[in-house]
């Protein structure tokens, strides 16, 4: 009788055209006289109704796909580097796109897949790039493509991206881990980089600034503001080997536990 009527609330709820106001004094009647169960279930219809939330579902696929941001100079790259040398049969970077010409040394596919810019220029034209930008007249990125081949492998793919990325790559096909990591203190940082070099992919490597610390700060700060809403989880990168430490029990727990991802995903899934 309970479950019927539960059905009987979803079937209103789903198939109505009802105001928001209209929804809620019908799901407050509706509880009254069913319990909090009912009150559950239409909820999350509701949910499904307005798709402007989030309701968790053991039927969403956990994440293989982790995607780190951070201000520049927080670690990012370091820590991603360390996820990977920790086991690199099962965690492993997808190989961005470059427009620069191979060196002698290096394999394609390896280090980066070489194309040329009109190549890469039709990659970004048909949004095929999470990100991509320039460097010294070349330019570089990350496609789609590159992040699905490592998990066809079975693996668990970890990149960095830079916030503006994080939207691009929240699809129903990725589902990504968004891992935020945050730089310490001022004051701790100025010990904990005070010997420390800025490195990047593009190789920059200069020593740590008063400026340099006071910039990441604020953007760590903007960050949070305008994209914290899509992170999952936040890491304080104070000390290199704990925040290592707590990034692999993170990325651990994306696969083990469900997670909560926009209710449209869920559409898609149970969609033939």
């Amino acid at each position: 009788m309970v479950l019927l009527s539960c059905l009987l609330g979803m079937t209103i709820l789903l198939g109505s055209d009802l105001y928001p106001e209209s929804i809620r004094m019908l799901q407050s009647l509706l509880v009254h006289f069913f319990g909090t169960y009912l009150h559950f279930i239409c909820l999350c219809a509701m949910c499904q109704k307005m798709g402007g939330v989030h309701v968790k579902s053991a039927s969403v696929s956990n994440s293989h796909f982790s995607n780190f941001s951070g201000p520049a100079g927080v670690g990012v790259n370091e820590l991603r580097r360390r996820l990977i040398a920790s086991n690199p049969r099962e965690f492993q970077s997808a190989i961005p796109h470059t427009t620069r010409v191979q060196k002698s040394y290096e394999m394609n596919g390896r280090e980066y897949h070489y194309v040329s810019k009109e190549t890469f220029e039709n990659m970004v034209y048909s949004h095929r790039m999470l990100e991509y930008g320039e460097y010294k007249g070349y330019l570089y990125g990350t496609s789609i493509d590159a992040v699905r081949t490592v998990l066809d492998e079975g693996k668990i793919c970890v990149i960095d991206l830079e916030p503006q990325g994080i939207q691009v790559a929240r699809t129903h096909e990725l589902k990504p881990y968004i891992i935020f990591i945050k730089p310490s203190s001022i004051n701790c940082m100025r010990q904990t980089r005070k010997n420390a070099r800025i490195i990047t992919d593009y190789y920059v490597n200069m020593k740590f600034k008063e400026e340099d610390l006071q910039e990441m700060e604020d953007s760590a700060k903007k960050m949070e503001a305008q994209f914290g809403q899509f992170f999952d989880q936040v890491i304080v990168n104070d000390n290199l080997q704990e925040a290592s430490a707590q990034l692999l029990s993170a990325v651990h727990r994306a696969q083990d536990e469900p997670q909560w991802v926009p209710a449209v995903w869920i559409c898609s899934d149970t969609q033939p």
